[in-house]
């Protein structure tokens, strides 16, 4: 069965009311001319005039029983424990937050993140091909270890981090990371298969 990927959809809600849309044709007939901007936001939008044309606004209910806590906003400080890393408060229940324990943990497993391994993924037809790209990504590496990334079997120029853009292309495509320090081979992750369609 092929995939069709002009099908839209958005989910919304507010303090009262959770409202789920889904837009296309049944025949998979692609919806020329519709976006999900102009499709379901729009339709959502008005559902909401209509529901809350009658009501006062109200902030989303927030239990008490909600912890509040202010965490890295980008996963490379909270890796790297950065105390003056961008903030932003999330909320935990208590049995879910983990306080850091005082010991040494072990170094973090060197892997990929992204893509995850089977990820399918579609080049947006409304876009210029040269400026799609995917950040590929790993964990348990330093800003300053050398990574050489292996797209398809081939081997590209090393960069330093944990990150690579990669300009998108259709088909299936593999990828691992081989990881330097100091000019030692350190690791060598494990192969996900992808998919860009």
């Amino acid at each position: 069965m092929s995939i069709n990927w002009q099908l839209w959809h958005d989910i919304r809600y507010d303090n009262q009311y959770v409202v789920a849309i889904w837009m296309g044709n049944a025949d998979y007939v692609p919806t020329d001319g519709i976006s999900g901007s102009l499709g379901p936001s729009l339709a959502l939008r008005g559902i909401f005039n209509q529901l809350t044309q009658n009501s006062e606004t109200a902030p989303l209910y927030l239990s008490p029983k909600l912890v509040a806590k202010d965490v890295c906003i980008n996963p490379e400080d909270l890796e790297h424990e950065n105390p003056d890393c961008a903030k932003r408060t999330e909320y935990f229940l208590p049995k879910t937050l983990v306080e850091k324990a005082k010991v040494t943990a072990e170094p973090t497993k060197i892997e990929i993140v992204r893509p995850a391994a089977g990820l399918e993924m579609a080049v947006d037809p409304r876009i210029p091909a040269e400026k799609q790209a995917f950040e590929m990504r790993l964990i348990g590496v330093l800003p300053t270890d050398e990574v050489e990334w292996v797209v398809d079997g081939k081997k590209l120029e090393r960069v330093l981090g944990a990150k690579l853009m990669w300009p998108l292309v259709k088909g299936k495509h593999s990828v691992l990371a081989i990881v330097w320090r100091n000019g030692t081979m350190l690791a060598q992750t494990n192969k996900h298969v992808f998919y860009v369609k």
